[in-house]
């Protein structure tokens, strides 16, 4: 998914991009016990590669789960369909959506590029994808923004025992680094074993979400590492 980010963002926006750019994360963060949370928040999982342009004219390159709602047309994208989804400053939101795993849908995209190589090699031809894409006249070149500058909401599962002050703490060590709780649910009580505390945040900036994890892993408070999913508003 990073390799084909970077392609298309490099098609889209004519910058030279390496793949070490793009920020990665996997599946396997994602457990059983956080799409159950996502649900109950009105939220589904969904694997997601991201490339954005962002005002300040650098590029926002990210591939990692994400929760977005119930009610987001990607929402319903399931199984062996994949889906692109653009939004142009002309066109408005466009969304593709087709068959992208198995036998069948991987053999037609492979033959089909052997006959475009054949039919440039045929033709002396270097290609058919736009000039633009590979723009060398560009006054600058487009640059990835940082992944902790990143800004967006976040769900944060704690694995915390159940006694009192616990809550408290989490809420100060957020607040030291200035991220906003919008919502707070704990499921469990009054038993030995660790209680599911999720925290869903206000808008905050992914370096200091980072910074406040750290500080409340060195707490000795939560017994397995904290599971932090961004929230995307597609």
């Amino acid at each position: 998914a990073a390799h084909k980010l970077t392609i298309l963002a490099m098609l889209a926006y004519g910058a030279k991009l390496d793949l070490a750019q793009t920020a990665v994360a996997g599946i396997d963060q994602v457990s059983a016990l956080d799409i159950r949370f996502a649900a109950r928040f009105g939220f589904v999982v969904k694997p997601l590669a991201i490339a954005r342009a962002l005002p300040n004219g650098s590029l926002d390159l990210r591939v990692h789960p994400a929760l977005i709602s119930k009610k987001s047309v990607l929402a319903s994208v399931n199984g062996p369909l994949n889906a692109v989804y653009i939004e142009g400053a002309a066109v408005g939101p466009c969304l593709l959506s087709g068959l992208g795993a198995g036998a069948l849908p991987t053999a037609v995209s492979v033959v089909s590029d052997i006959v475009d190589v054949g039919r440039n090699m045929h033709s002396a031809s270097g290609g058919r994808v736009p000039q633009r894409a590979f723009r060398g006249d560009r006054v600058t070149v487009p640059t990835v923004q940082d992944i902790r500058d990143h800004r967006c909401r976040y769900y944060l599962r704690f694995s915390v025992p159940d006694r009192s002050g616990v809550l408290g703490k989490l809420a100060s060590v957020l607040g030291n680094y200035q991220v906003s709780i919008e919502q707070m649910v704990q499921e469990g009580h009054a038993t030995s074993e660790p209680v599911a505390v999720v925290v869903l945040t206000h808008p905050a900036r992914e370096g200091d979400v980072q910074n406040a994890l750290k500080d409340i892993a060195a707490l000795d408070l939560v017994a397995a590492p904290t599971a932090a999913l961004r929230i995307e508003d597609l």
